[in-house]
């Protein structure tokens, strides 16, 4: 509001505007009493603390016909104003009028910092605070100026800002357990907003807790007919999702869940240096009420990312339904923006809702904060981003680009360069670390901050020359880069001019390499995301020594070392890669180099793609790193039309896809594999493989049933025994006919068998056994299981001996025979857990709680289901199982816990992690 604090002589008035206009000095009327005097009063705190011209008041308060006479009144009006109000509260400045305010002296101020510390409150205290701020509006929002243009807008947003106070507070009363007293309120509220589905939401909730089931399903109808009827709309994702909650009586309506997953959000290396200013300004956006997208801009290399780091973090003990951070530069497919967000929030693609309707769910209920980090290549996700903030009205998003998002409410925030001192801070900090005896005295101090100048005080820019504090003094290094800038900067007019500067910069660190590593830096520039040492020395490495030139360019900060638990990466930032792709393009060996980039990729899938067959552990982790590069080798084989590499390159990565959850993006490059390439081969039959396992997993088991059969067609043509038994068991997956499936599972295993492809025969064994128990042959399933046990111990597949103990303690489950299950969970949950197949491992948890809930360790047990409810839908295709698993155990404990401990254990379990989940119910069964 651009607020000033004003002398002490200014005695504290109540300006209000919540309502019609009022002006109190304790039991003082100094409301003015001529309707223009009121108009520019009101012009004037609207704007309070920034000047106000008087050919602007004239212009506002005639509605852009004032009379020749207008400016003198207006002085008349000033003059009347200070006269009721004090002589020093409207300041003269260059021919217009500042109005300043002491804190909290406007009613409006006051409402919105109310608003602003409820935010992540308790519900008590939340409660609390927002009666107070509603308690200050005393009728429409600027009632006497409503429709006057200079007003219309502002109050507007009031009306906005009141009626997400009034659901925030309706949400805290829930959280109280005031369902009762709020029914009739949200039944006045929906009345007067029909269309706003977060009050309609919340009338659901209130009326079923209050045991109004049929009511409350009632509401939901007139709900639907009222969207269909007059906007021609269903109830958005997170509407229908509460409908089926209250048909189903799920229990966790019951509940306050009081999750706190707290912060998911990357640590930067080192600290950052300044940005106060910039960092209370990004973080007090996201806490405004009326503020749902925050996007901050500029150039390449001016901080944006890491000044939103900083700001999520600390504006995260606001949003209690959590903070997450994707990172989106290595996307170039507006597609797959949506399932990069589903991963950094934990919802998991697989059988059920539409991923944008279960990420709308996950969203919809507490305040979630959401980084999206380098969106300017996704732009085209705007629209996707725009319905997912419609249907999860509690969701904040903070985005950097170098572009806006142009959605509706988009704040801009243009990230400025550094300050000087700041700036010079941050070069000595970064050239100490190459060259620690830097001098501190006066001469260095001004040089330094003359670079800082020359270089606009970019960050990345600043980084890249101190690096070379190693070789130059900082007098050299000043008129070496002088040189650079003063010829550079001579470049493009239509670049902003700091984004000239950091093209002289780059330009100038390019020119400082050598030969060699000019090259080298270029070359790499093929690479999407990291890379290895092997991989720069498969694609670049024909003509220069990798090692000396990746270690060379790393001591120039022109690349990033990614350290992990493998095998050493080298990456470089998004600004750098785009000037290295630059002068790649301009050269002759582009073409050559994707090539190679191709090839390699093709090997490292196909060499890692029998592994995947078995227990991956630690190689899907490698292929996860190289997924960036994946994708990059599919689109330019999509591009040079080298369709049957795309079809060997998909259908080597289909189990990776399918494995990590990466469903519709597998769907999508596989189908679009098979598109390009109708030739009956070995490549395309893989493909159909993929396809069929991708489309049954994301609920469509008609195009999986399509491409099983034909894929079954395709090998029997082929003569390929394998792909015709695979495609057999597939079909098997998709019959609803059980007997039809046994007998396509047995025929797939003896092919196997035959062939000698143990995992396989043993995976369909794992199916036939469970057909079998469909089919009431229990004693068949069981032997099955047990025959499958014995083969997976003896060939070392733990994937599948842990399956098998996992469906073995079921079936003793099923039995009561607590104590042979338990033995066989311990088992099982240990392997699945070290694998890192977290499906399986939420399916043993919820068995655990089927063992210890009738053992008198009903707590512990509810602790547990709550944990693998905490995974939501990353339980993917398993989430019918567990709901199976839960429903008996769900019963036994509500029996033997009161709603007191029901409720505090549910909350417990939400706060563990997977692995604390797994610790405990290992622990217990002990």
């Amino acid at each position: 509001m651009g607020l000033t604090p004003i002398a002490a002589k200014i005695a504290a008035v109540e300006f209000r505007i919540l309502g019609r206009m009022e002006v109190v000095d304790g039991d003082e009327d100094l409301t003015p009493p001529r309707p223009k005097q009121r108009a520019l009063l009101a012009l004037l705190l609207l704007r309070a603390g920034e000047l106000v011209t008087a050919d602007e008041a004239a212009e506002t308060l005639w509605e852009g016909r004032p009379p020749p006479s207008a400016r003198n009144a207006i002085h008349g009006h000033v003059a009347a104003l200070r006269k009721l109000l004090g002589r020093d509260r409207i300041e003269t400045h260059d021919g217009g009028y500042v109005l300043r305010l002491e804190e909290d002296e406007l009613d409006l101020h006051r409402f919105e910092r109310l608003l602003t510390s409820a935010r992540g409150r308790p519900a008590g205290e939340q409660a609390g605070l927002l009666t107070e701020a509603l308690a200050l509006l005393r009728g429409a929002p600027l009632e006497d100026f409503r429709y006057e243009s200079f007003a219309a807008a502002e109050a507007a947003r009031i009306d906005e800002l009141r009626l997400l106070a009034v659901e925030s507070r309706i949400d805290a009363d829930l959280a109280l357990g005031r369902h009762e007293q709020v029914v009739p309120e949200l039944e006045r509220l929906v009345g007067e907003a029909p269309l706003r589905e977060r009050l309609r939401g919340q009338l659901l909730l209130a009326l079923y807790r209050s045991g109004r089931q049929a009511d409350a399903l009632a509401a939901y109808g007139r709900t639907r007919d009222k969207l269909l009827d007059e906007l021609g709309l269903e109830p958005g994702p997170a509407l229908q999702a509460l409908e089926r909650q209250i048909l189903n009586q799920d229990f966790r309506l019951d509940l306050d869940q009081g999750r706190s997953p707290g912060a998911i959000i990357p640590t930067p290396p080192t600290p950052l240096l300044g940005r106060e200013a910039e960092l209370a300004e990004a973080r007090n956006l996201l806490l405004r009420n009326d503020v749902r997208v925050v996007t901050l801009t500029g150039p390449g290399g001016t901080g944006k990312t890491r000044l939103a780091l900083e700001a999520a973090r600390a504006a995260a003990p606001h949003f209690p339904g959590g903070t997450f951070f994707a990172s989106l530069g290595d996307l170039t497919d507006a597609e797959l923006v949506l399932p990069a967000i589903a991963r950094a929030v934990g919802v998991g693609e697989g059988g059920g809702p539409p991923l944008e309707e279960s990420l709308a769910a996950r969203l919809a209920d507490r305040p979630v904060l959401l980084l999206l980090d380098n969106v300017e290549h996704v732009v085209a996700a705007a629209p996707m981003l725009g319905r997912l903030l419609a249907a999860a009205p509690a969701l904040t998003v903070l985005v950097t680009s170098r572009e806006p998002l142009r959605l509706y409410g988009e704040h801009l925030y243009r990230v400025p360069p550094l300050d000087p001192v700041t700036a010079a801070a941050l070069f000595l900090d970064r050239a100490r670390a190459v060259r620690a005896d830097l001098a501190d005295d006066e001469s260095t101090q001004s040089t330094v901050a003359e670079i800082c100048r020359r270089l606009d005080g970019l960050p990345l820019a600043i980084e890249l020359a101190a690096a070379r504090m190693d070789l130059f003094s900082p007098k050299a290094l000043l008129a070496r880069l002088g040189q650079a800038l003063e010829l550079l900067t001579d470049g493009p007019v239509d670049r902003p001019e700091r984004q000239q500067t950091l093209r002289a910069t780059l330009e100038w660190s390019y020119e400082r390499l050598a030969t060699e590593e000019q090259e080298l830096f270029r070359r790499l520039a093929v690479f999407a995301g990291s890379w290895t040492i092997e991989a720069a020395e498969a694609v670049c490495g024909d003509r220069v020594d990798i090692v000396a030139g990746l270690s060379s360019l790393l001591d120039k900060s022109l690349l990033q070392l990614i350290s992990g638990d493998g095998e050493p990466r080298q990456a470089m930032l998004e600004t750098l890669r785009d000037g290295a792709r630059e002068r790649l393009q301009q050269t002759t060996e582009i073409d050559e180099l994707q090539r190679r980039h191709l090839a390699h990729y093709l090997a490292v899938a196909e060499e890692a793609e029998p592994s995947l067959r078995g227990a991956p552990g630690a190689r899907l982790d490698r292929l996860e790193l190289e997924h960036a590069n994946f994708r990059a080798a599919l689109d330019r084989a999509d591009d040079i039309g080298e369709n049957e590499k795309a079809q060997r390159l998909a259908g080597a990565l289909w189990r990776f896809w399918y494995l990590r959850g990466h469903l519709s993006e597998g769907r999508q490059r596989l189908e679009r594999a098979l598109g390009a390439d109708a030739r009956p081969t070995s490549a395309r039959g893989k493909v159909l493989l993929g396809a069929a396992v991708m489309a049954i997993n994301t609920s469509d088991p008609e195009t999986a049933r399509l491409r099983s059969e034909e894929s079954l067609a395709l090998h029997r043509e082929l003569a390929d025994a394998w792909g015709e038994a695979y495609s057999g068991f597939m079909l098997g997956n998709v019959t609803d006919d059980r007997a039809e499936a046994a007998e396509l599972y047995e025929s797939s295993i003896r092919v196997f068998r035959e062939l000698g492809d143990e995992h396989s025969a043993l995976l369909a064994t794992r199916h036939l056994a469970g057909a079998r128990a469909e089919l009431g042959d229990v004693d068949r399933a069981r032997a099955l299981h047990e025959d499958n046990l014995a083969r997976a111990r003896a060939s070392g597949n733990e994937r599948i001996e842990a399956s098998t103990l996992g469906a073995l303690a079921e079936h003793a489950l099923r039995d009561d025979r607590f104590e042979e299950a338990s033995s066989l969970l311990e088992k099982s949950l240990a392997l699945h857990a070290e694998l890192g197949d977290v499906l399986d491992t939420a399916v043993d948890l919820c068995r655990f709680a089927a063992v210890l809930a009738p053992a008198g360790e009903a707590t512990t047990a509810l602790v547990l289901l709550a944990a693998v409810e905490a995974l939501g839908d990353a339980v993917g295709d398993r989430r019918s199982l567990v709901a199976s698993l839960n429903e008996k155990t769900l019963s036994q404990i509500r029996a033997r816990l009161e709603d007191a401990a029901f409720s505090e254990s549910w909350a417990q379990g939400l706060t563990l992690t997977l692995n604390e989940a797994v610790a405990l119910a290992l622990r217990r069964s002990a």
